[in-house]
C-alpha cells in the first residue's frame, strides 16, 4: 500500500489557476474519488500526480518520498485515460503486455500476468483481437488491465467511464470498485458525474475553481453540505434553494409570505446568529406531494410532471418561489397531476438545510 500527499499545489496556465493551493492525503489503499465540474482543476491535479504536468508550485510526495522532479515511468503509477489510448495495430494481449516488456520480464512471466489479469476482468476470450474489434465497455476493461497488469502502487484514473452508454457506465463502475476493494490499490480517480462518485468513493473530495469545497464519506457530504455549491451539485436532482427570512417571533422562515417551520436546531442556530438573507435549502426527495389540501401543507401550482416509471419528477411554480424559478420534487409514480393543478407539499423538517445567502455557507 502507498500514500500519495500533495502539499500546496498550485498549477498556473498564464493568467489562469487551475489548481490553487491544494494539499491532500490520499489514504492507503483507498479509493478517492474527485468530483466537480468542469474546469475545477481535478484533472490537472491527477496529471500533476502522474508526472504528465508540472506543478508551479507545491509538492508531491508517493510513499512518503518526494516526486516533483521523477519522471512518469519511474513513478511506478499508472494511469487509466478516458480515451482508452490504446494501441490500435497491437492485439488485446499486446496491449496489455507493453508495459511489462518495457519493463524486460520475461515471456512466460508475461504471459502468466496478461492471462491472469484478463480473466480477473472476463476478457480472457479476446486477447487475440484488435482494438477496432472491441466494443467501448470491452476496451475499457483493457485500458484497465493494461493498468492493473503492471502491479502499480498507485491508480490514477481520468474518468475512465465518460464514453459508455448508461447501462455499461453503471455496469463498470461496479466492477472497478470490485477490483479496487480486491487488489487493496491506492486509488485516486476524476469524474464529473455525482452519482458515480458517490456510488465509487470511500473519500470523496469535491472540487470548484482549482479548491477543495468539501471532503469526507459521500454520505456525510450529501446529509450535511457545507456550502450552496456542494449541496447543488451532490444530489440528483439538485437540492431547491428557496430565499427567506427569518421571523424569530414566530421561529420560522418566511419565503414571499409563505411560513417554513423550523427544526428547532435551526432556530437556535439563527437566534445565536441572526444572519439577514437566507436560503433554505430542500431536497426533491424530502417533499412530499399530495393531490389534496391536508393541514400545514403549502400550496405549489404544476409546471410540468416527467414520469420516470418508478416515480414522477414535478417541477412547480409556487408563490414563496422568485419569478422564473421552480421547485422540483419527487411524487410516487402513480401521482400525474395535471399542468397547472395544485399540488400540496409537506417537507421532513429534520432534513432542511439552510444557508446564508451572502456567504453560502451552511448555518447549523
Amino acid at each position: 500500500m502507498t500514500q500519495v500527499r500533495v502539499a500546496g499545489i498550485t498549477k498556473r496556465f498564464g493568467d489562469v489557476t487551475a489548481v490553487d493551493d491544494v494539499s491532500w492525503d490520499f489514504a492507503d489503499g483507498r479509493l478517492t474519488v474527485m468530483v466537480g465540474p468542469s474546469g475545477c482543476g481535478k484533472t490537472t491535479l491527477l496529471r500533476i500526480i502522474a508526472g504528465l504536468e508540472e506543478a508551479t508550485a507545491g509538492e508531491v510526495l508517493i510513499a512518503g518520498q518526494p516526486v516533483n522532479h521523477i519522471p512518469p515511468w519511474e513513478r511506478n503509477t499508472a494511469m487509466v485515460f478516458q480515451s482508452y489510448a490504446l494501441y490500435p495495430h497491437m492485439t488485446v494481449f499486446d496491449n496489455m503486455a507493453f508495459p511489462l516488456r518495457a519493463r524486460k520480464m520475461s515471456k512466460e512471466d508475461i504471459r502468466r500476468q496478461v492471462e491472469r489479469t484478463a480473466q480477473a476482468l472476463d476478457i480472457a476470450g479476446l486477447l487475440h483481437r484488435k482494438p477496432r474489434e472491441l466494443s467501448g465497455g470491452q476496451m475499457q476493461r483493457v485500458a484497465v488491465g493494461r493498468a492493473i497488469v503492471r502491479q502499480p502502487d498507485v491508480f490514477l484514473m481520468d474518468e475512465p467511464l465518460s464514453n459508455l452508454d448508461a447501462k455499461l457506465r453503471v455496469d463498470m463502475r461496479g466492477e472497478l470498485r470490485r477490483l479496487q476493494a480486491e487488489l487493496g490499490v491506492t486509488t485516486i480517480y476524476v469524474t464529473h458525474d455525482q452519482a458515480e462518485a458517490m456510488t465509487m468513493a470511500d473519500t470523496l473530495l469535491v472540487m470548484r475553481d482549482g479548491r477543495i469545497q468539501q471532503s469526507g464519506d459521500p454520505e456525510s457530504i450529501y446529509w450535511r453540505p457545507r456550502n450552496v455549491f456542494v449541496a447543488g451539485f451532490i444530489g440528483s436532482p439538485p437540492m431547491n434553494f428557496i430565499p427567506c427570512r427569518y421571523d424569530p417571533a414566530g421561529h420560522t422562515l418566511v419565503a414571499a409570505g409563505t411560513p417554513f417551520p423550523l427544526p428547532v436546531r435551526l432556530a437556535d442556530a439563527l437566534s445565536r446568529q441572526p444572519h439577514d438573507r437566507l436560503l433554505l435549502g430542500l431536497r426533491p426527495e424530502d417533499l412530499t406531494v399530495s393531490l389534496k389540501p391536508q393541514a400545514g401543507a403549502i400550496p405549489a401550482r404544476t409546471y410540468v410532471a416527467e414520469p420516470l416509471g418508478r416515480e414522477t419528477l414535478l417541477l412547480l411554480d409556487g408563490d414563496f418561489l422568485p419569478p422564473g424559478q421552480h421547485l422540483r420534487a419527487i411524487a410516487a409514480a402513480g401521482v400525474r397531476p395535471a399542468m397547472g393543478e395544485t399540488v400540496w407539499l409537506t417537507y421532513a423538517a429534520e432534513r432542511m438545510h439552510l444557508f446564508d445567502e451572502n456567504s453560502g455557507e451552511a448555518i447549523s
